[in-house]
């Protein structure tokens, strides 16, 4: 999936990923940068996404930790959707 190719839904939330988006990089940066948004918003259940968020954690623990901050429940308008199944 090519960052043109995104649709709405999949467009980064947080400021962080949209600088680095901003700048050349390849669809699997895009997709595990998205995941782990998704996943800061609204944890879904399952090991192999435990272990995606956890392996795009490991690999980049600042990085995880600025998105984890923006889009901390207290700190994102749209984290209370996730109980709603929707995302802003």
């Amino acid at each position: 999936m090519m960052t043109s190719d995104l649709d709405v839904s999949a467009l980064p939330l947080s400021t962080t990923v949209r600088s680095l988006l901003a700048h050349p990089c390849d669809e699997r940066l895009v997709s595990d940068l998205l995941f782990l948004e998704r996943w800061e918003i609204c944890p879904v259940p399952g090991s192999a996404a435990a272990l995606r968020v956890s392996q795009i954690r490991r690999a980049n623990p600042e990085l995880a930790a600025a998105i984890r901050g923006e889009l901390a429940p207290g700190n994102w308008k749209g984290a209370a959707s996730c109980a709603a199944g929707m995302l802003d």
